[in-house]
């Protein structure tokens, strides 16, 4: 599912889950309806709590602590989701990591073919 058609099915399960909703994903919808969206760097991520049917997941970006020789973890955003939207969501990642995984693998393929028949040439 391309990215612009993941955001429509992610506004048809806000819009779903709006007559239950609580204020803070009635926010999110507006939010993203105005145009008022930032994009957000993750480096992992901290919790997943879920209340009143909609899971929380707190982004964690990597940044300079006071020491600035260390990097610190530090919550960024937090990724609100109807709890009836999370199969979905999880099994897009988990399609998206697949395919990384089998890209990565035909690369090395590719990369330990081409150093074979590099070497056989220098026979």
């Amino acid at each position: 599912m391309g990215e612009a058609l993941a955001v429509e099915h992610l506004f048809a399960h806000l819009s779903l889950a709006v007559g239950n909703a609580p204020a803070g994903v009635l926010e999110l919808e507006n939010q993203m309806k105005a145009g008022a969206m930032n994009d957000i760097f993750a480096d992992g991520i901290r919790s997943i709590a879920v209340a009143n049917g909609v899971a929380r997941i707190e982004l964690l970006q990597l940044k300079r602590g006071q020491s600035q020789s260390k990097l610190e973890p530090e919550v960024v955003g937090v990724l609100m989701l109807p709890v009836a939207s999370l199969k979905d969501f999880s099994t897009q990642l988990a399609s998206t990591v697949k395919k990384l995984n089998e890209a990565t693998k035909a690369r090395r393929a590719e990369a330990s073919t081409e150093a074979v028949d590099s070497a056989l040439e220098n026979l």
